[in-house]
C-alpha cells in the first residue's frame, strides 16, 4: 500500500528590478524583506506566502476581497 504525500506548496520569493541606462538593476529589499515601489509609493512584501501591499506608513492595503466584504 503506497502512502500519499502531498506536494510541497511553492514558496513565494520577492524579486525586484529597476530599469537603468545600463540595463536592469536588482532592487535590494529592506531589512524586513520588503520592496519599495516608488511609482505607486507602496511597499510590496510576502507574508504567509501571499503578496501584500503596505502604504508609506506600513499599514497593509486592503485587497479586493477585503474591500468588497467591508462594503457589504
Amino acid at each position: 500500500m503506497s502512502q500519499f504525500t502531498p506536494a510541497k506548496q511553492p514558496r513565494l520569493r520577492l524579486l525586484g528590478y529597476t530599469r537603468t541606462p545600463n540595463g536592469l538593476q536588482v532592487l535590494p529589499p529592506d531589512e524586513r524583506g520588503r520592496l519599495w515601489l516608488e511609482p505607486v509609493r507602496l511597499w510590496l512584501a510576502v507574508q504567509d506566502n501571499e503578496l501584500v501591499c503596505y502604504d508609506e506608513a506600513g499599514t497593509p492595503v486592503a485587497d479586493y476581497a477585503e474591500v468588497v466584504a467591508a462594503r457589504a
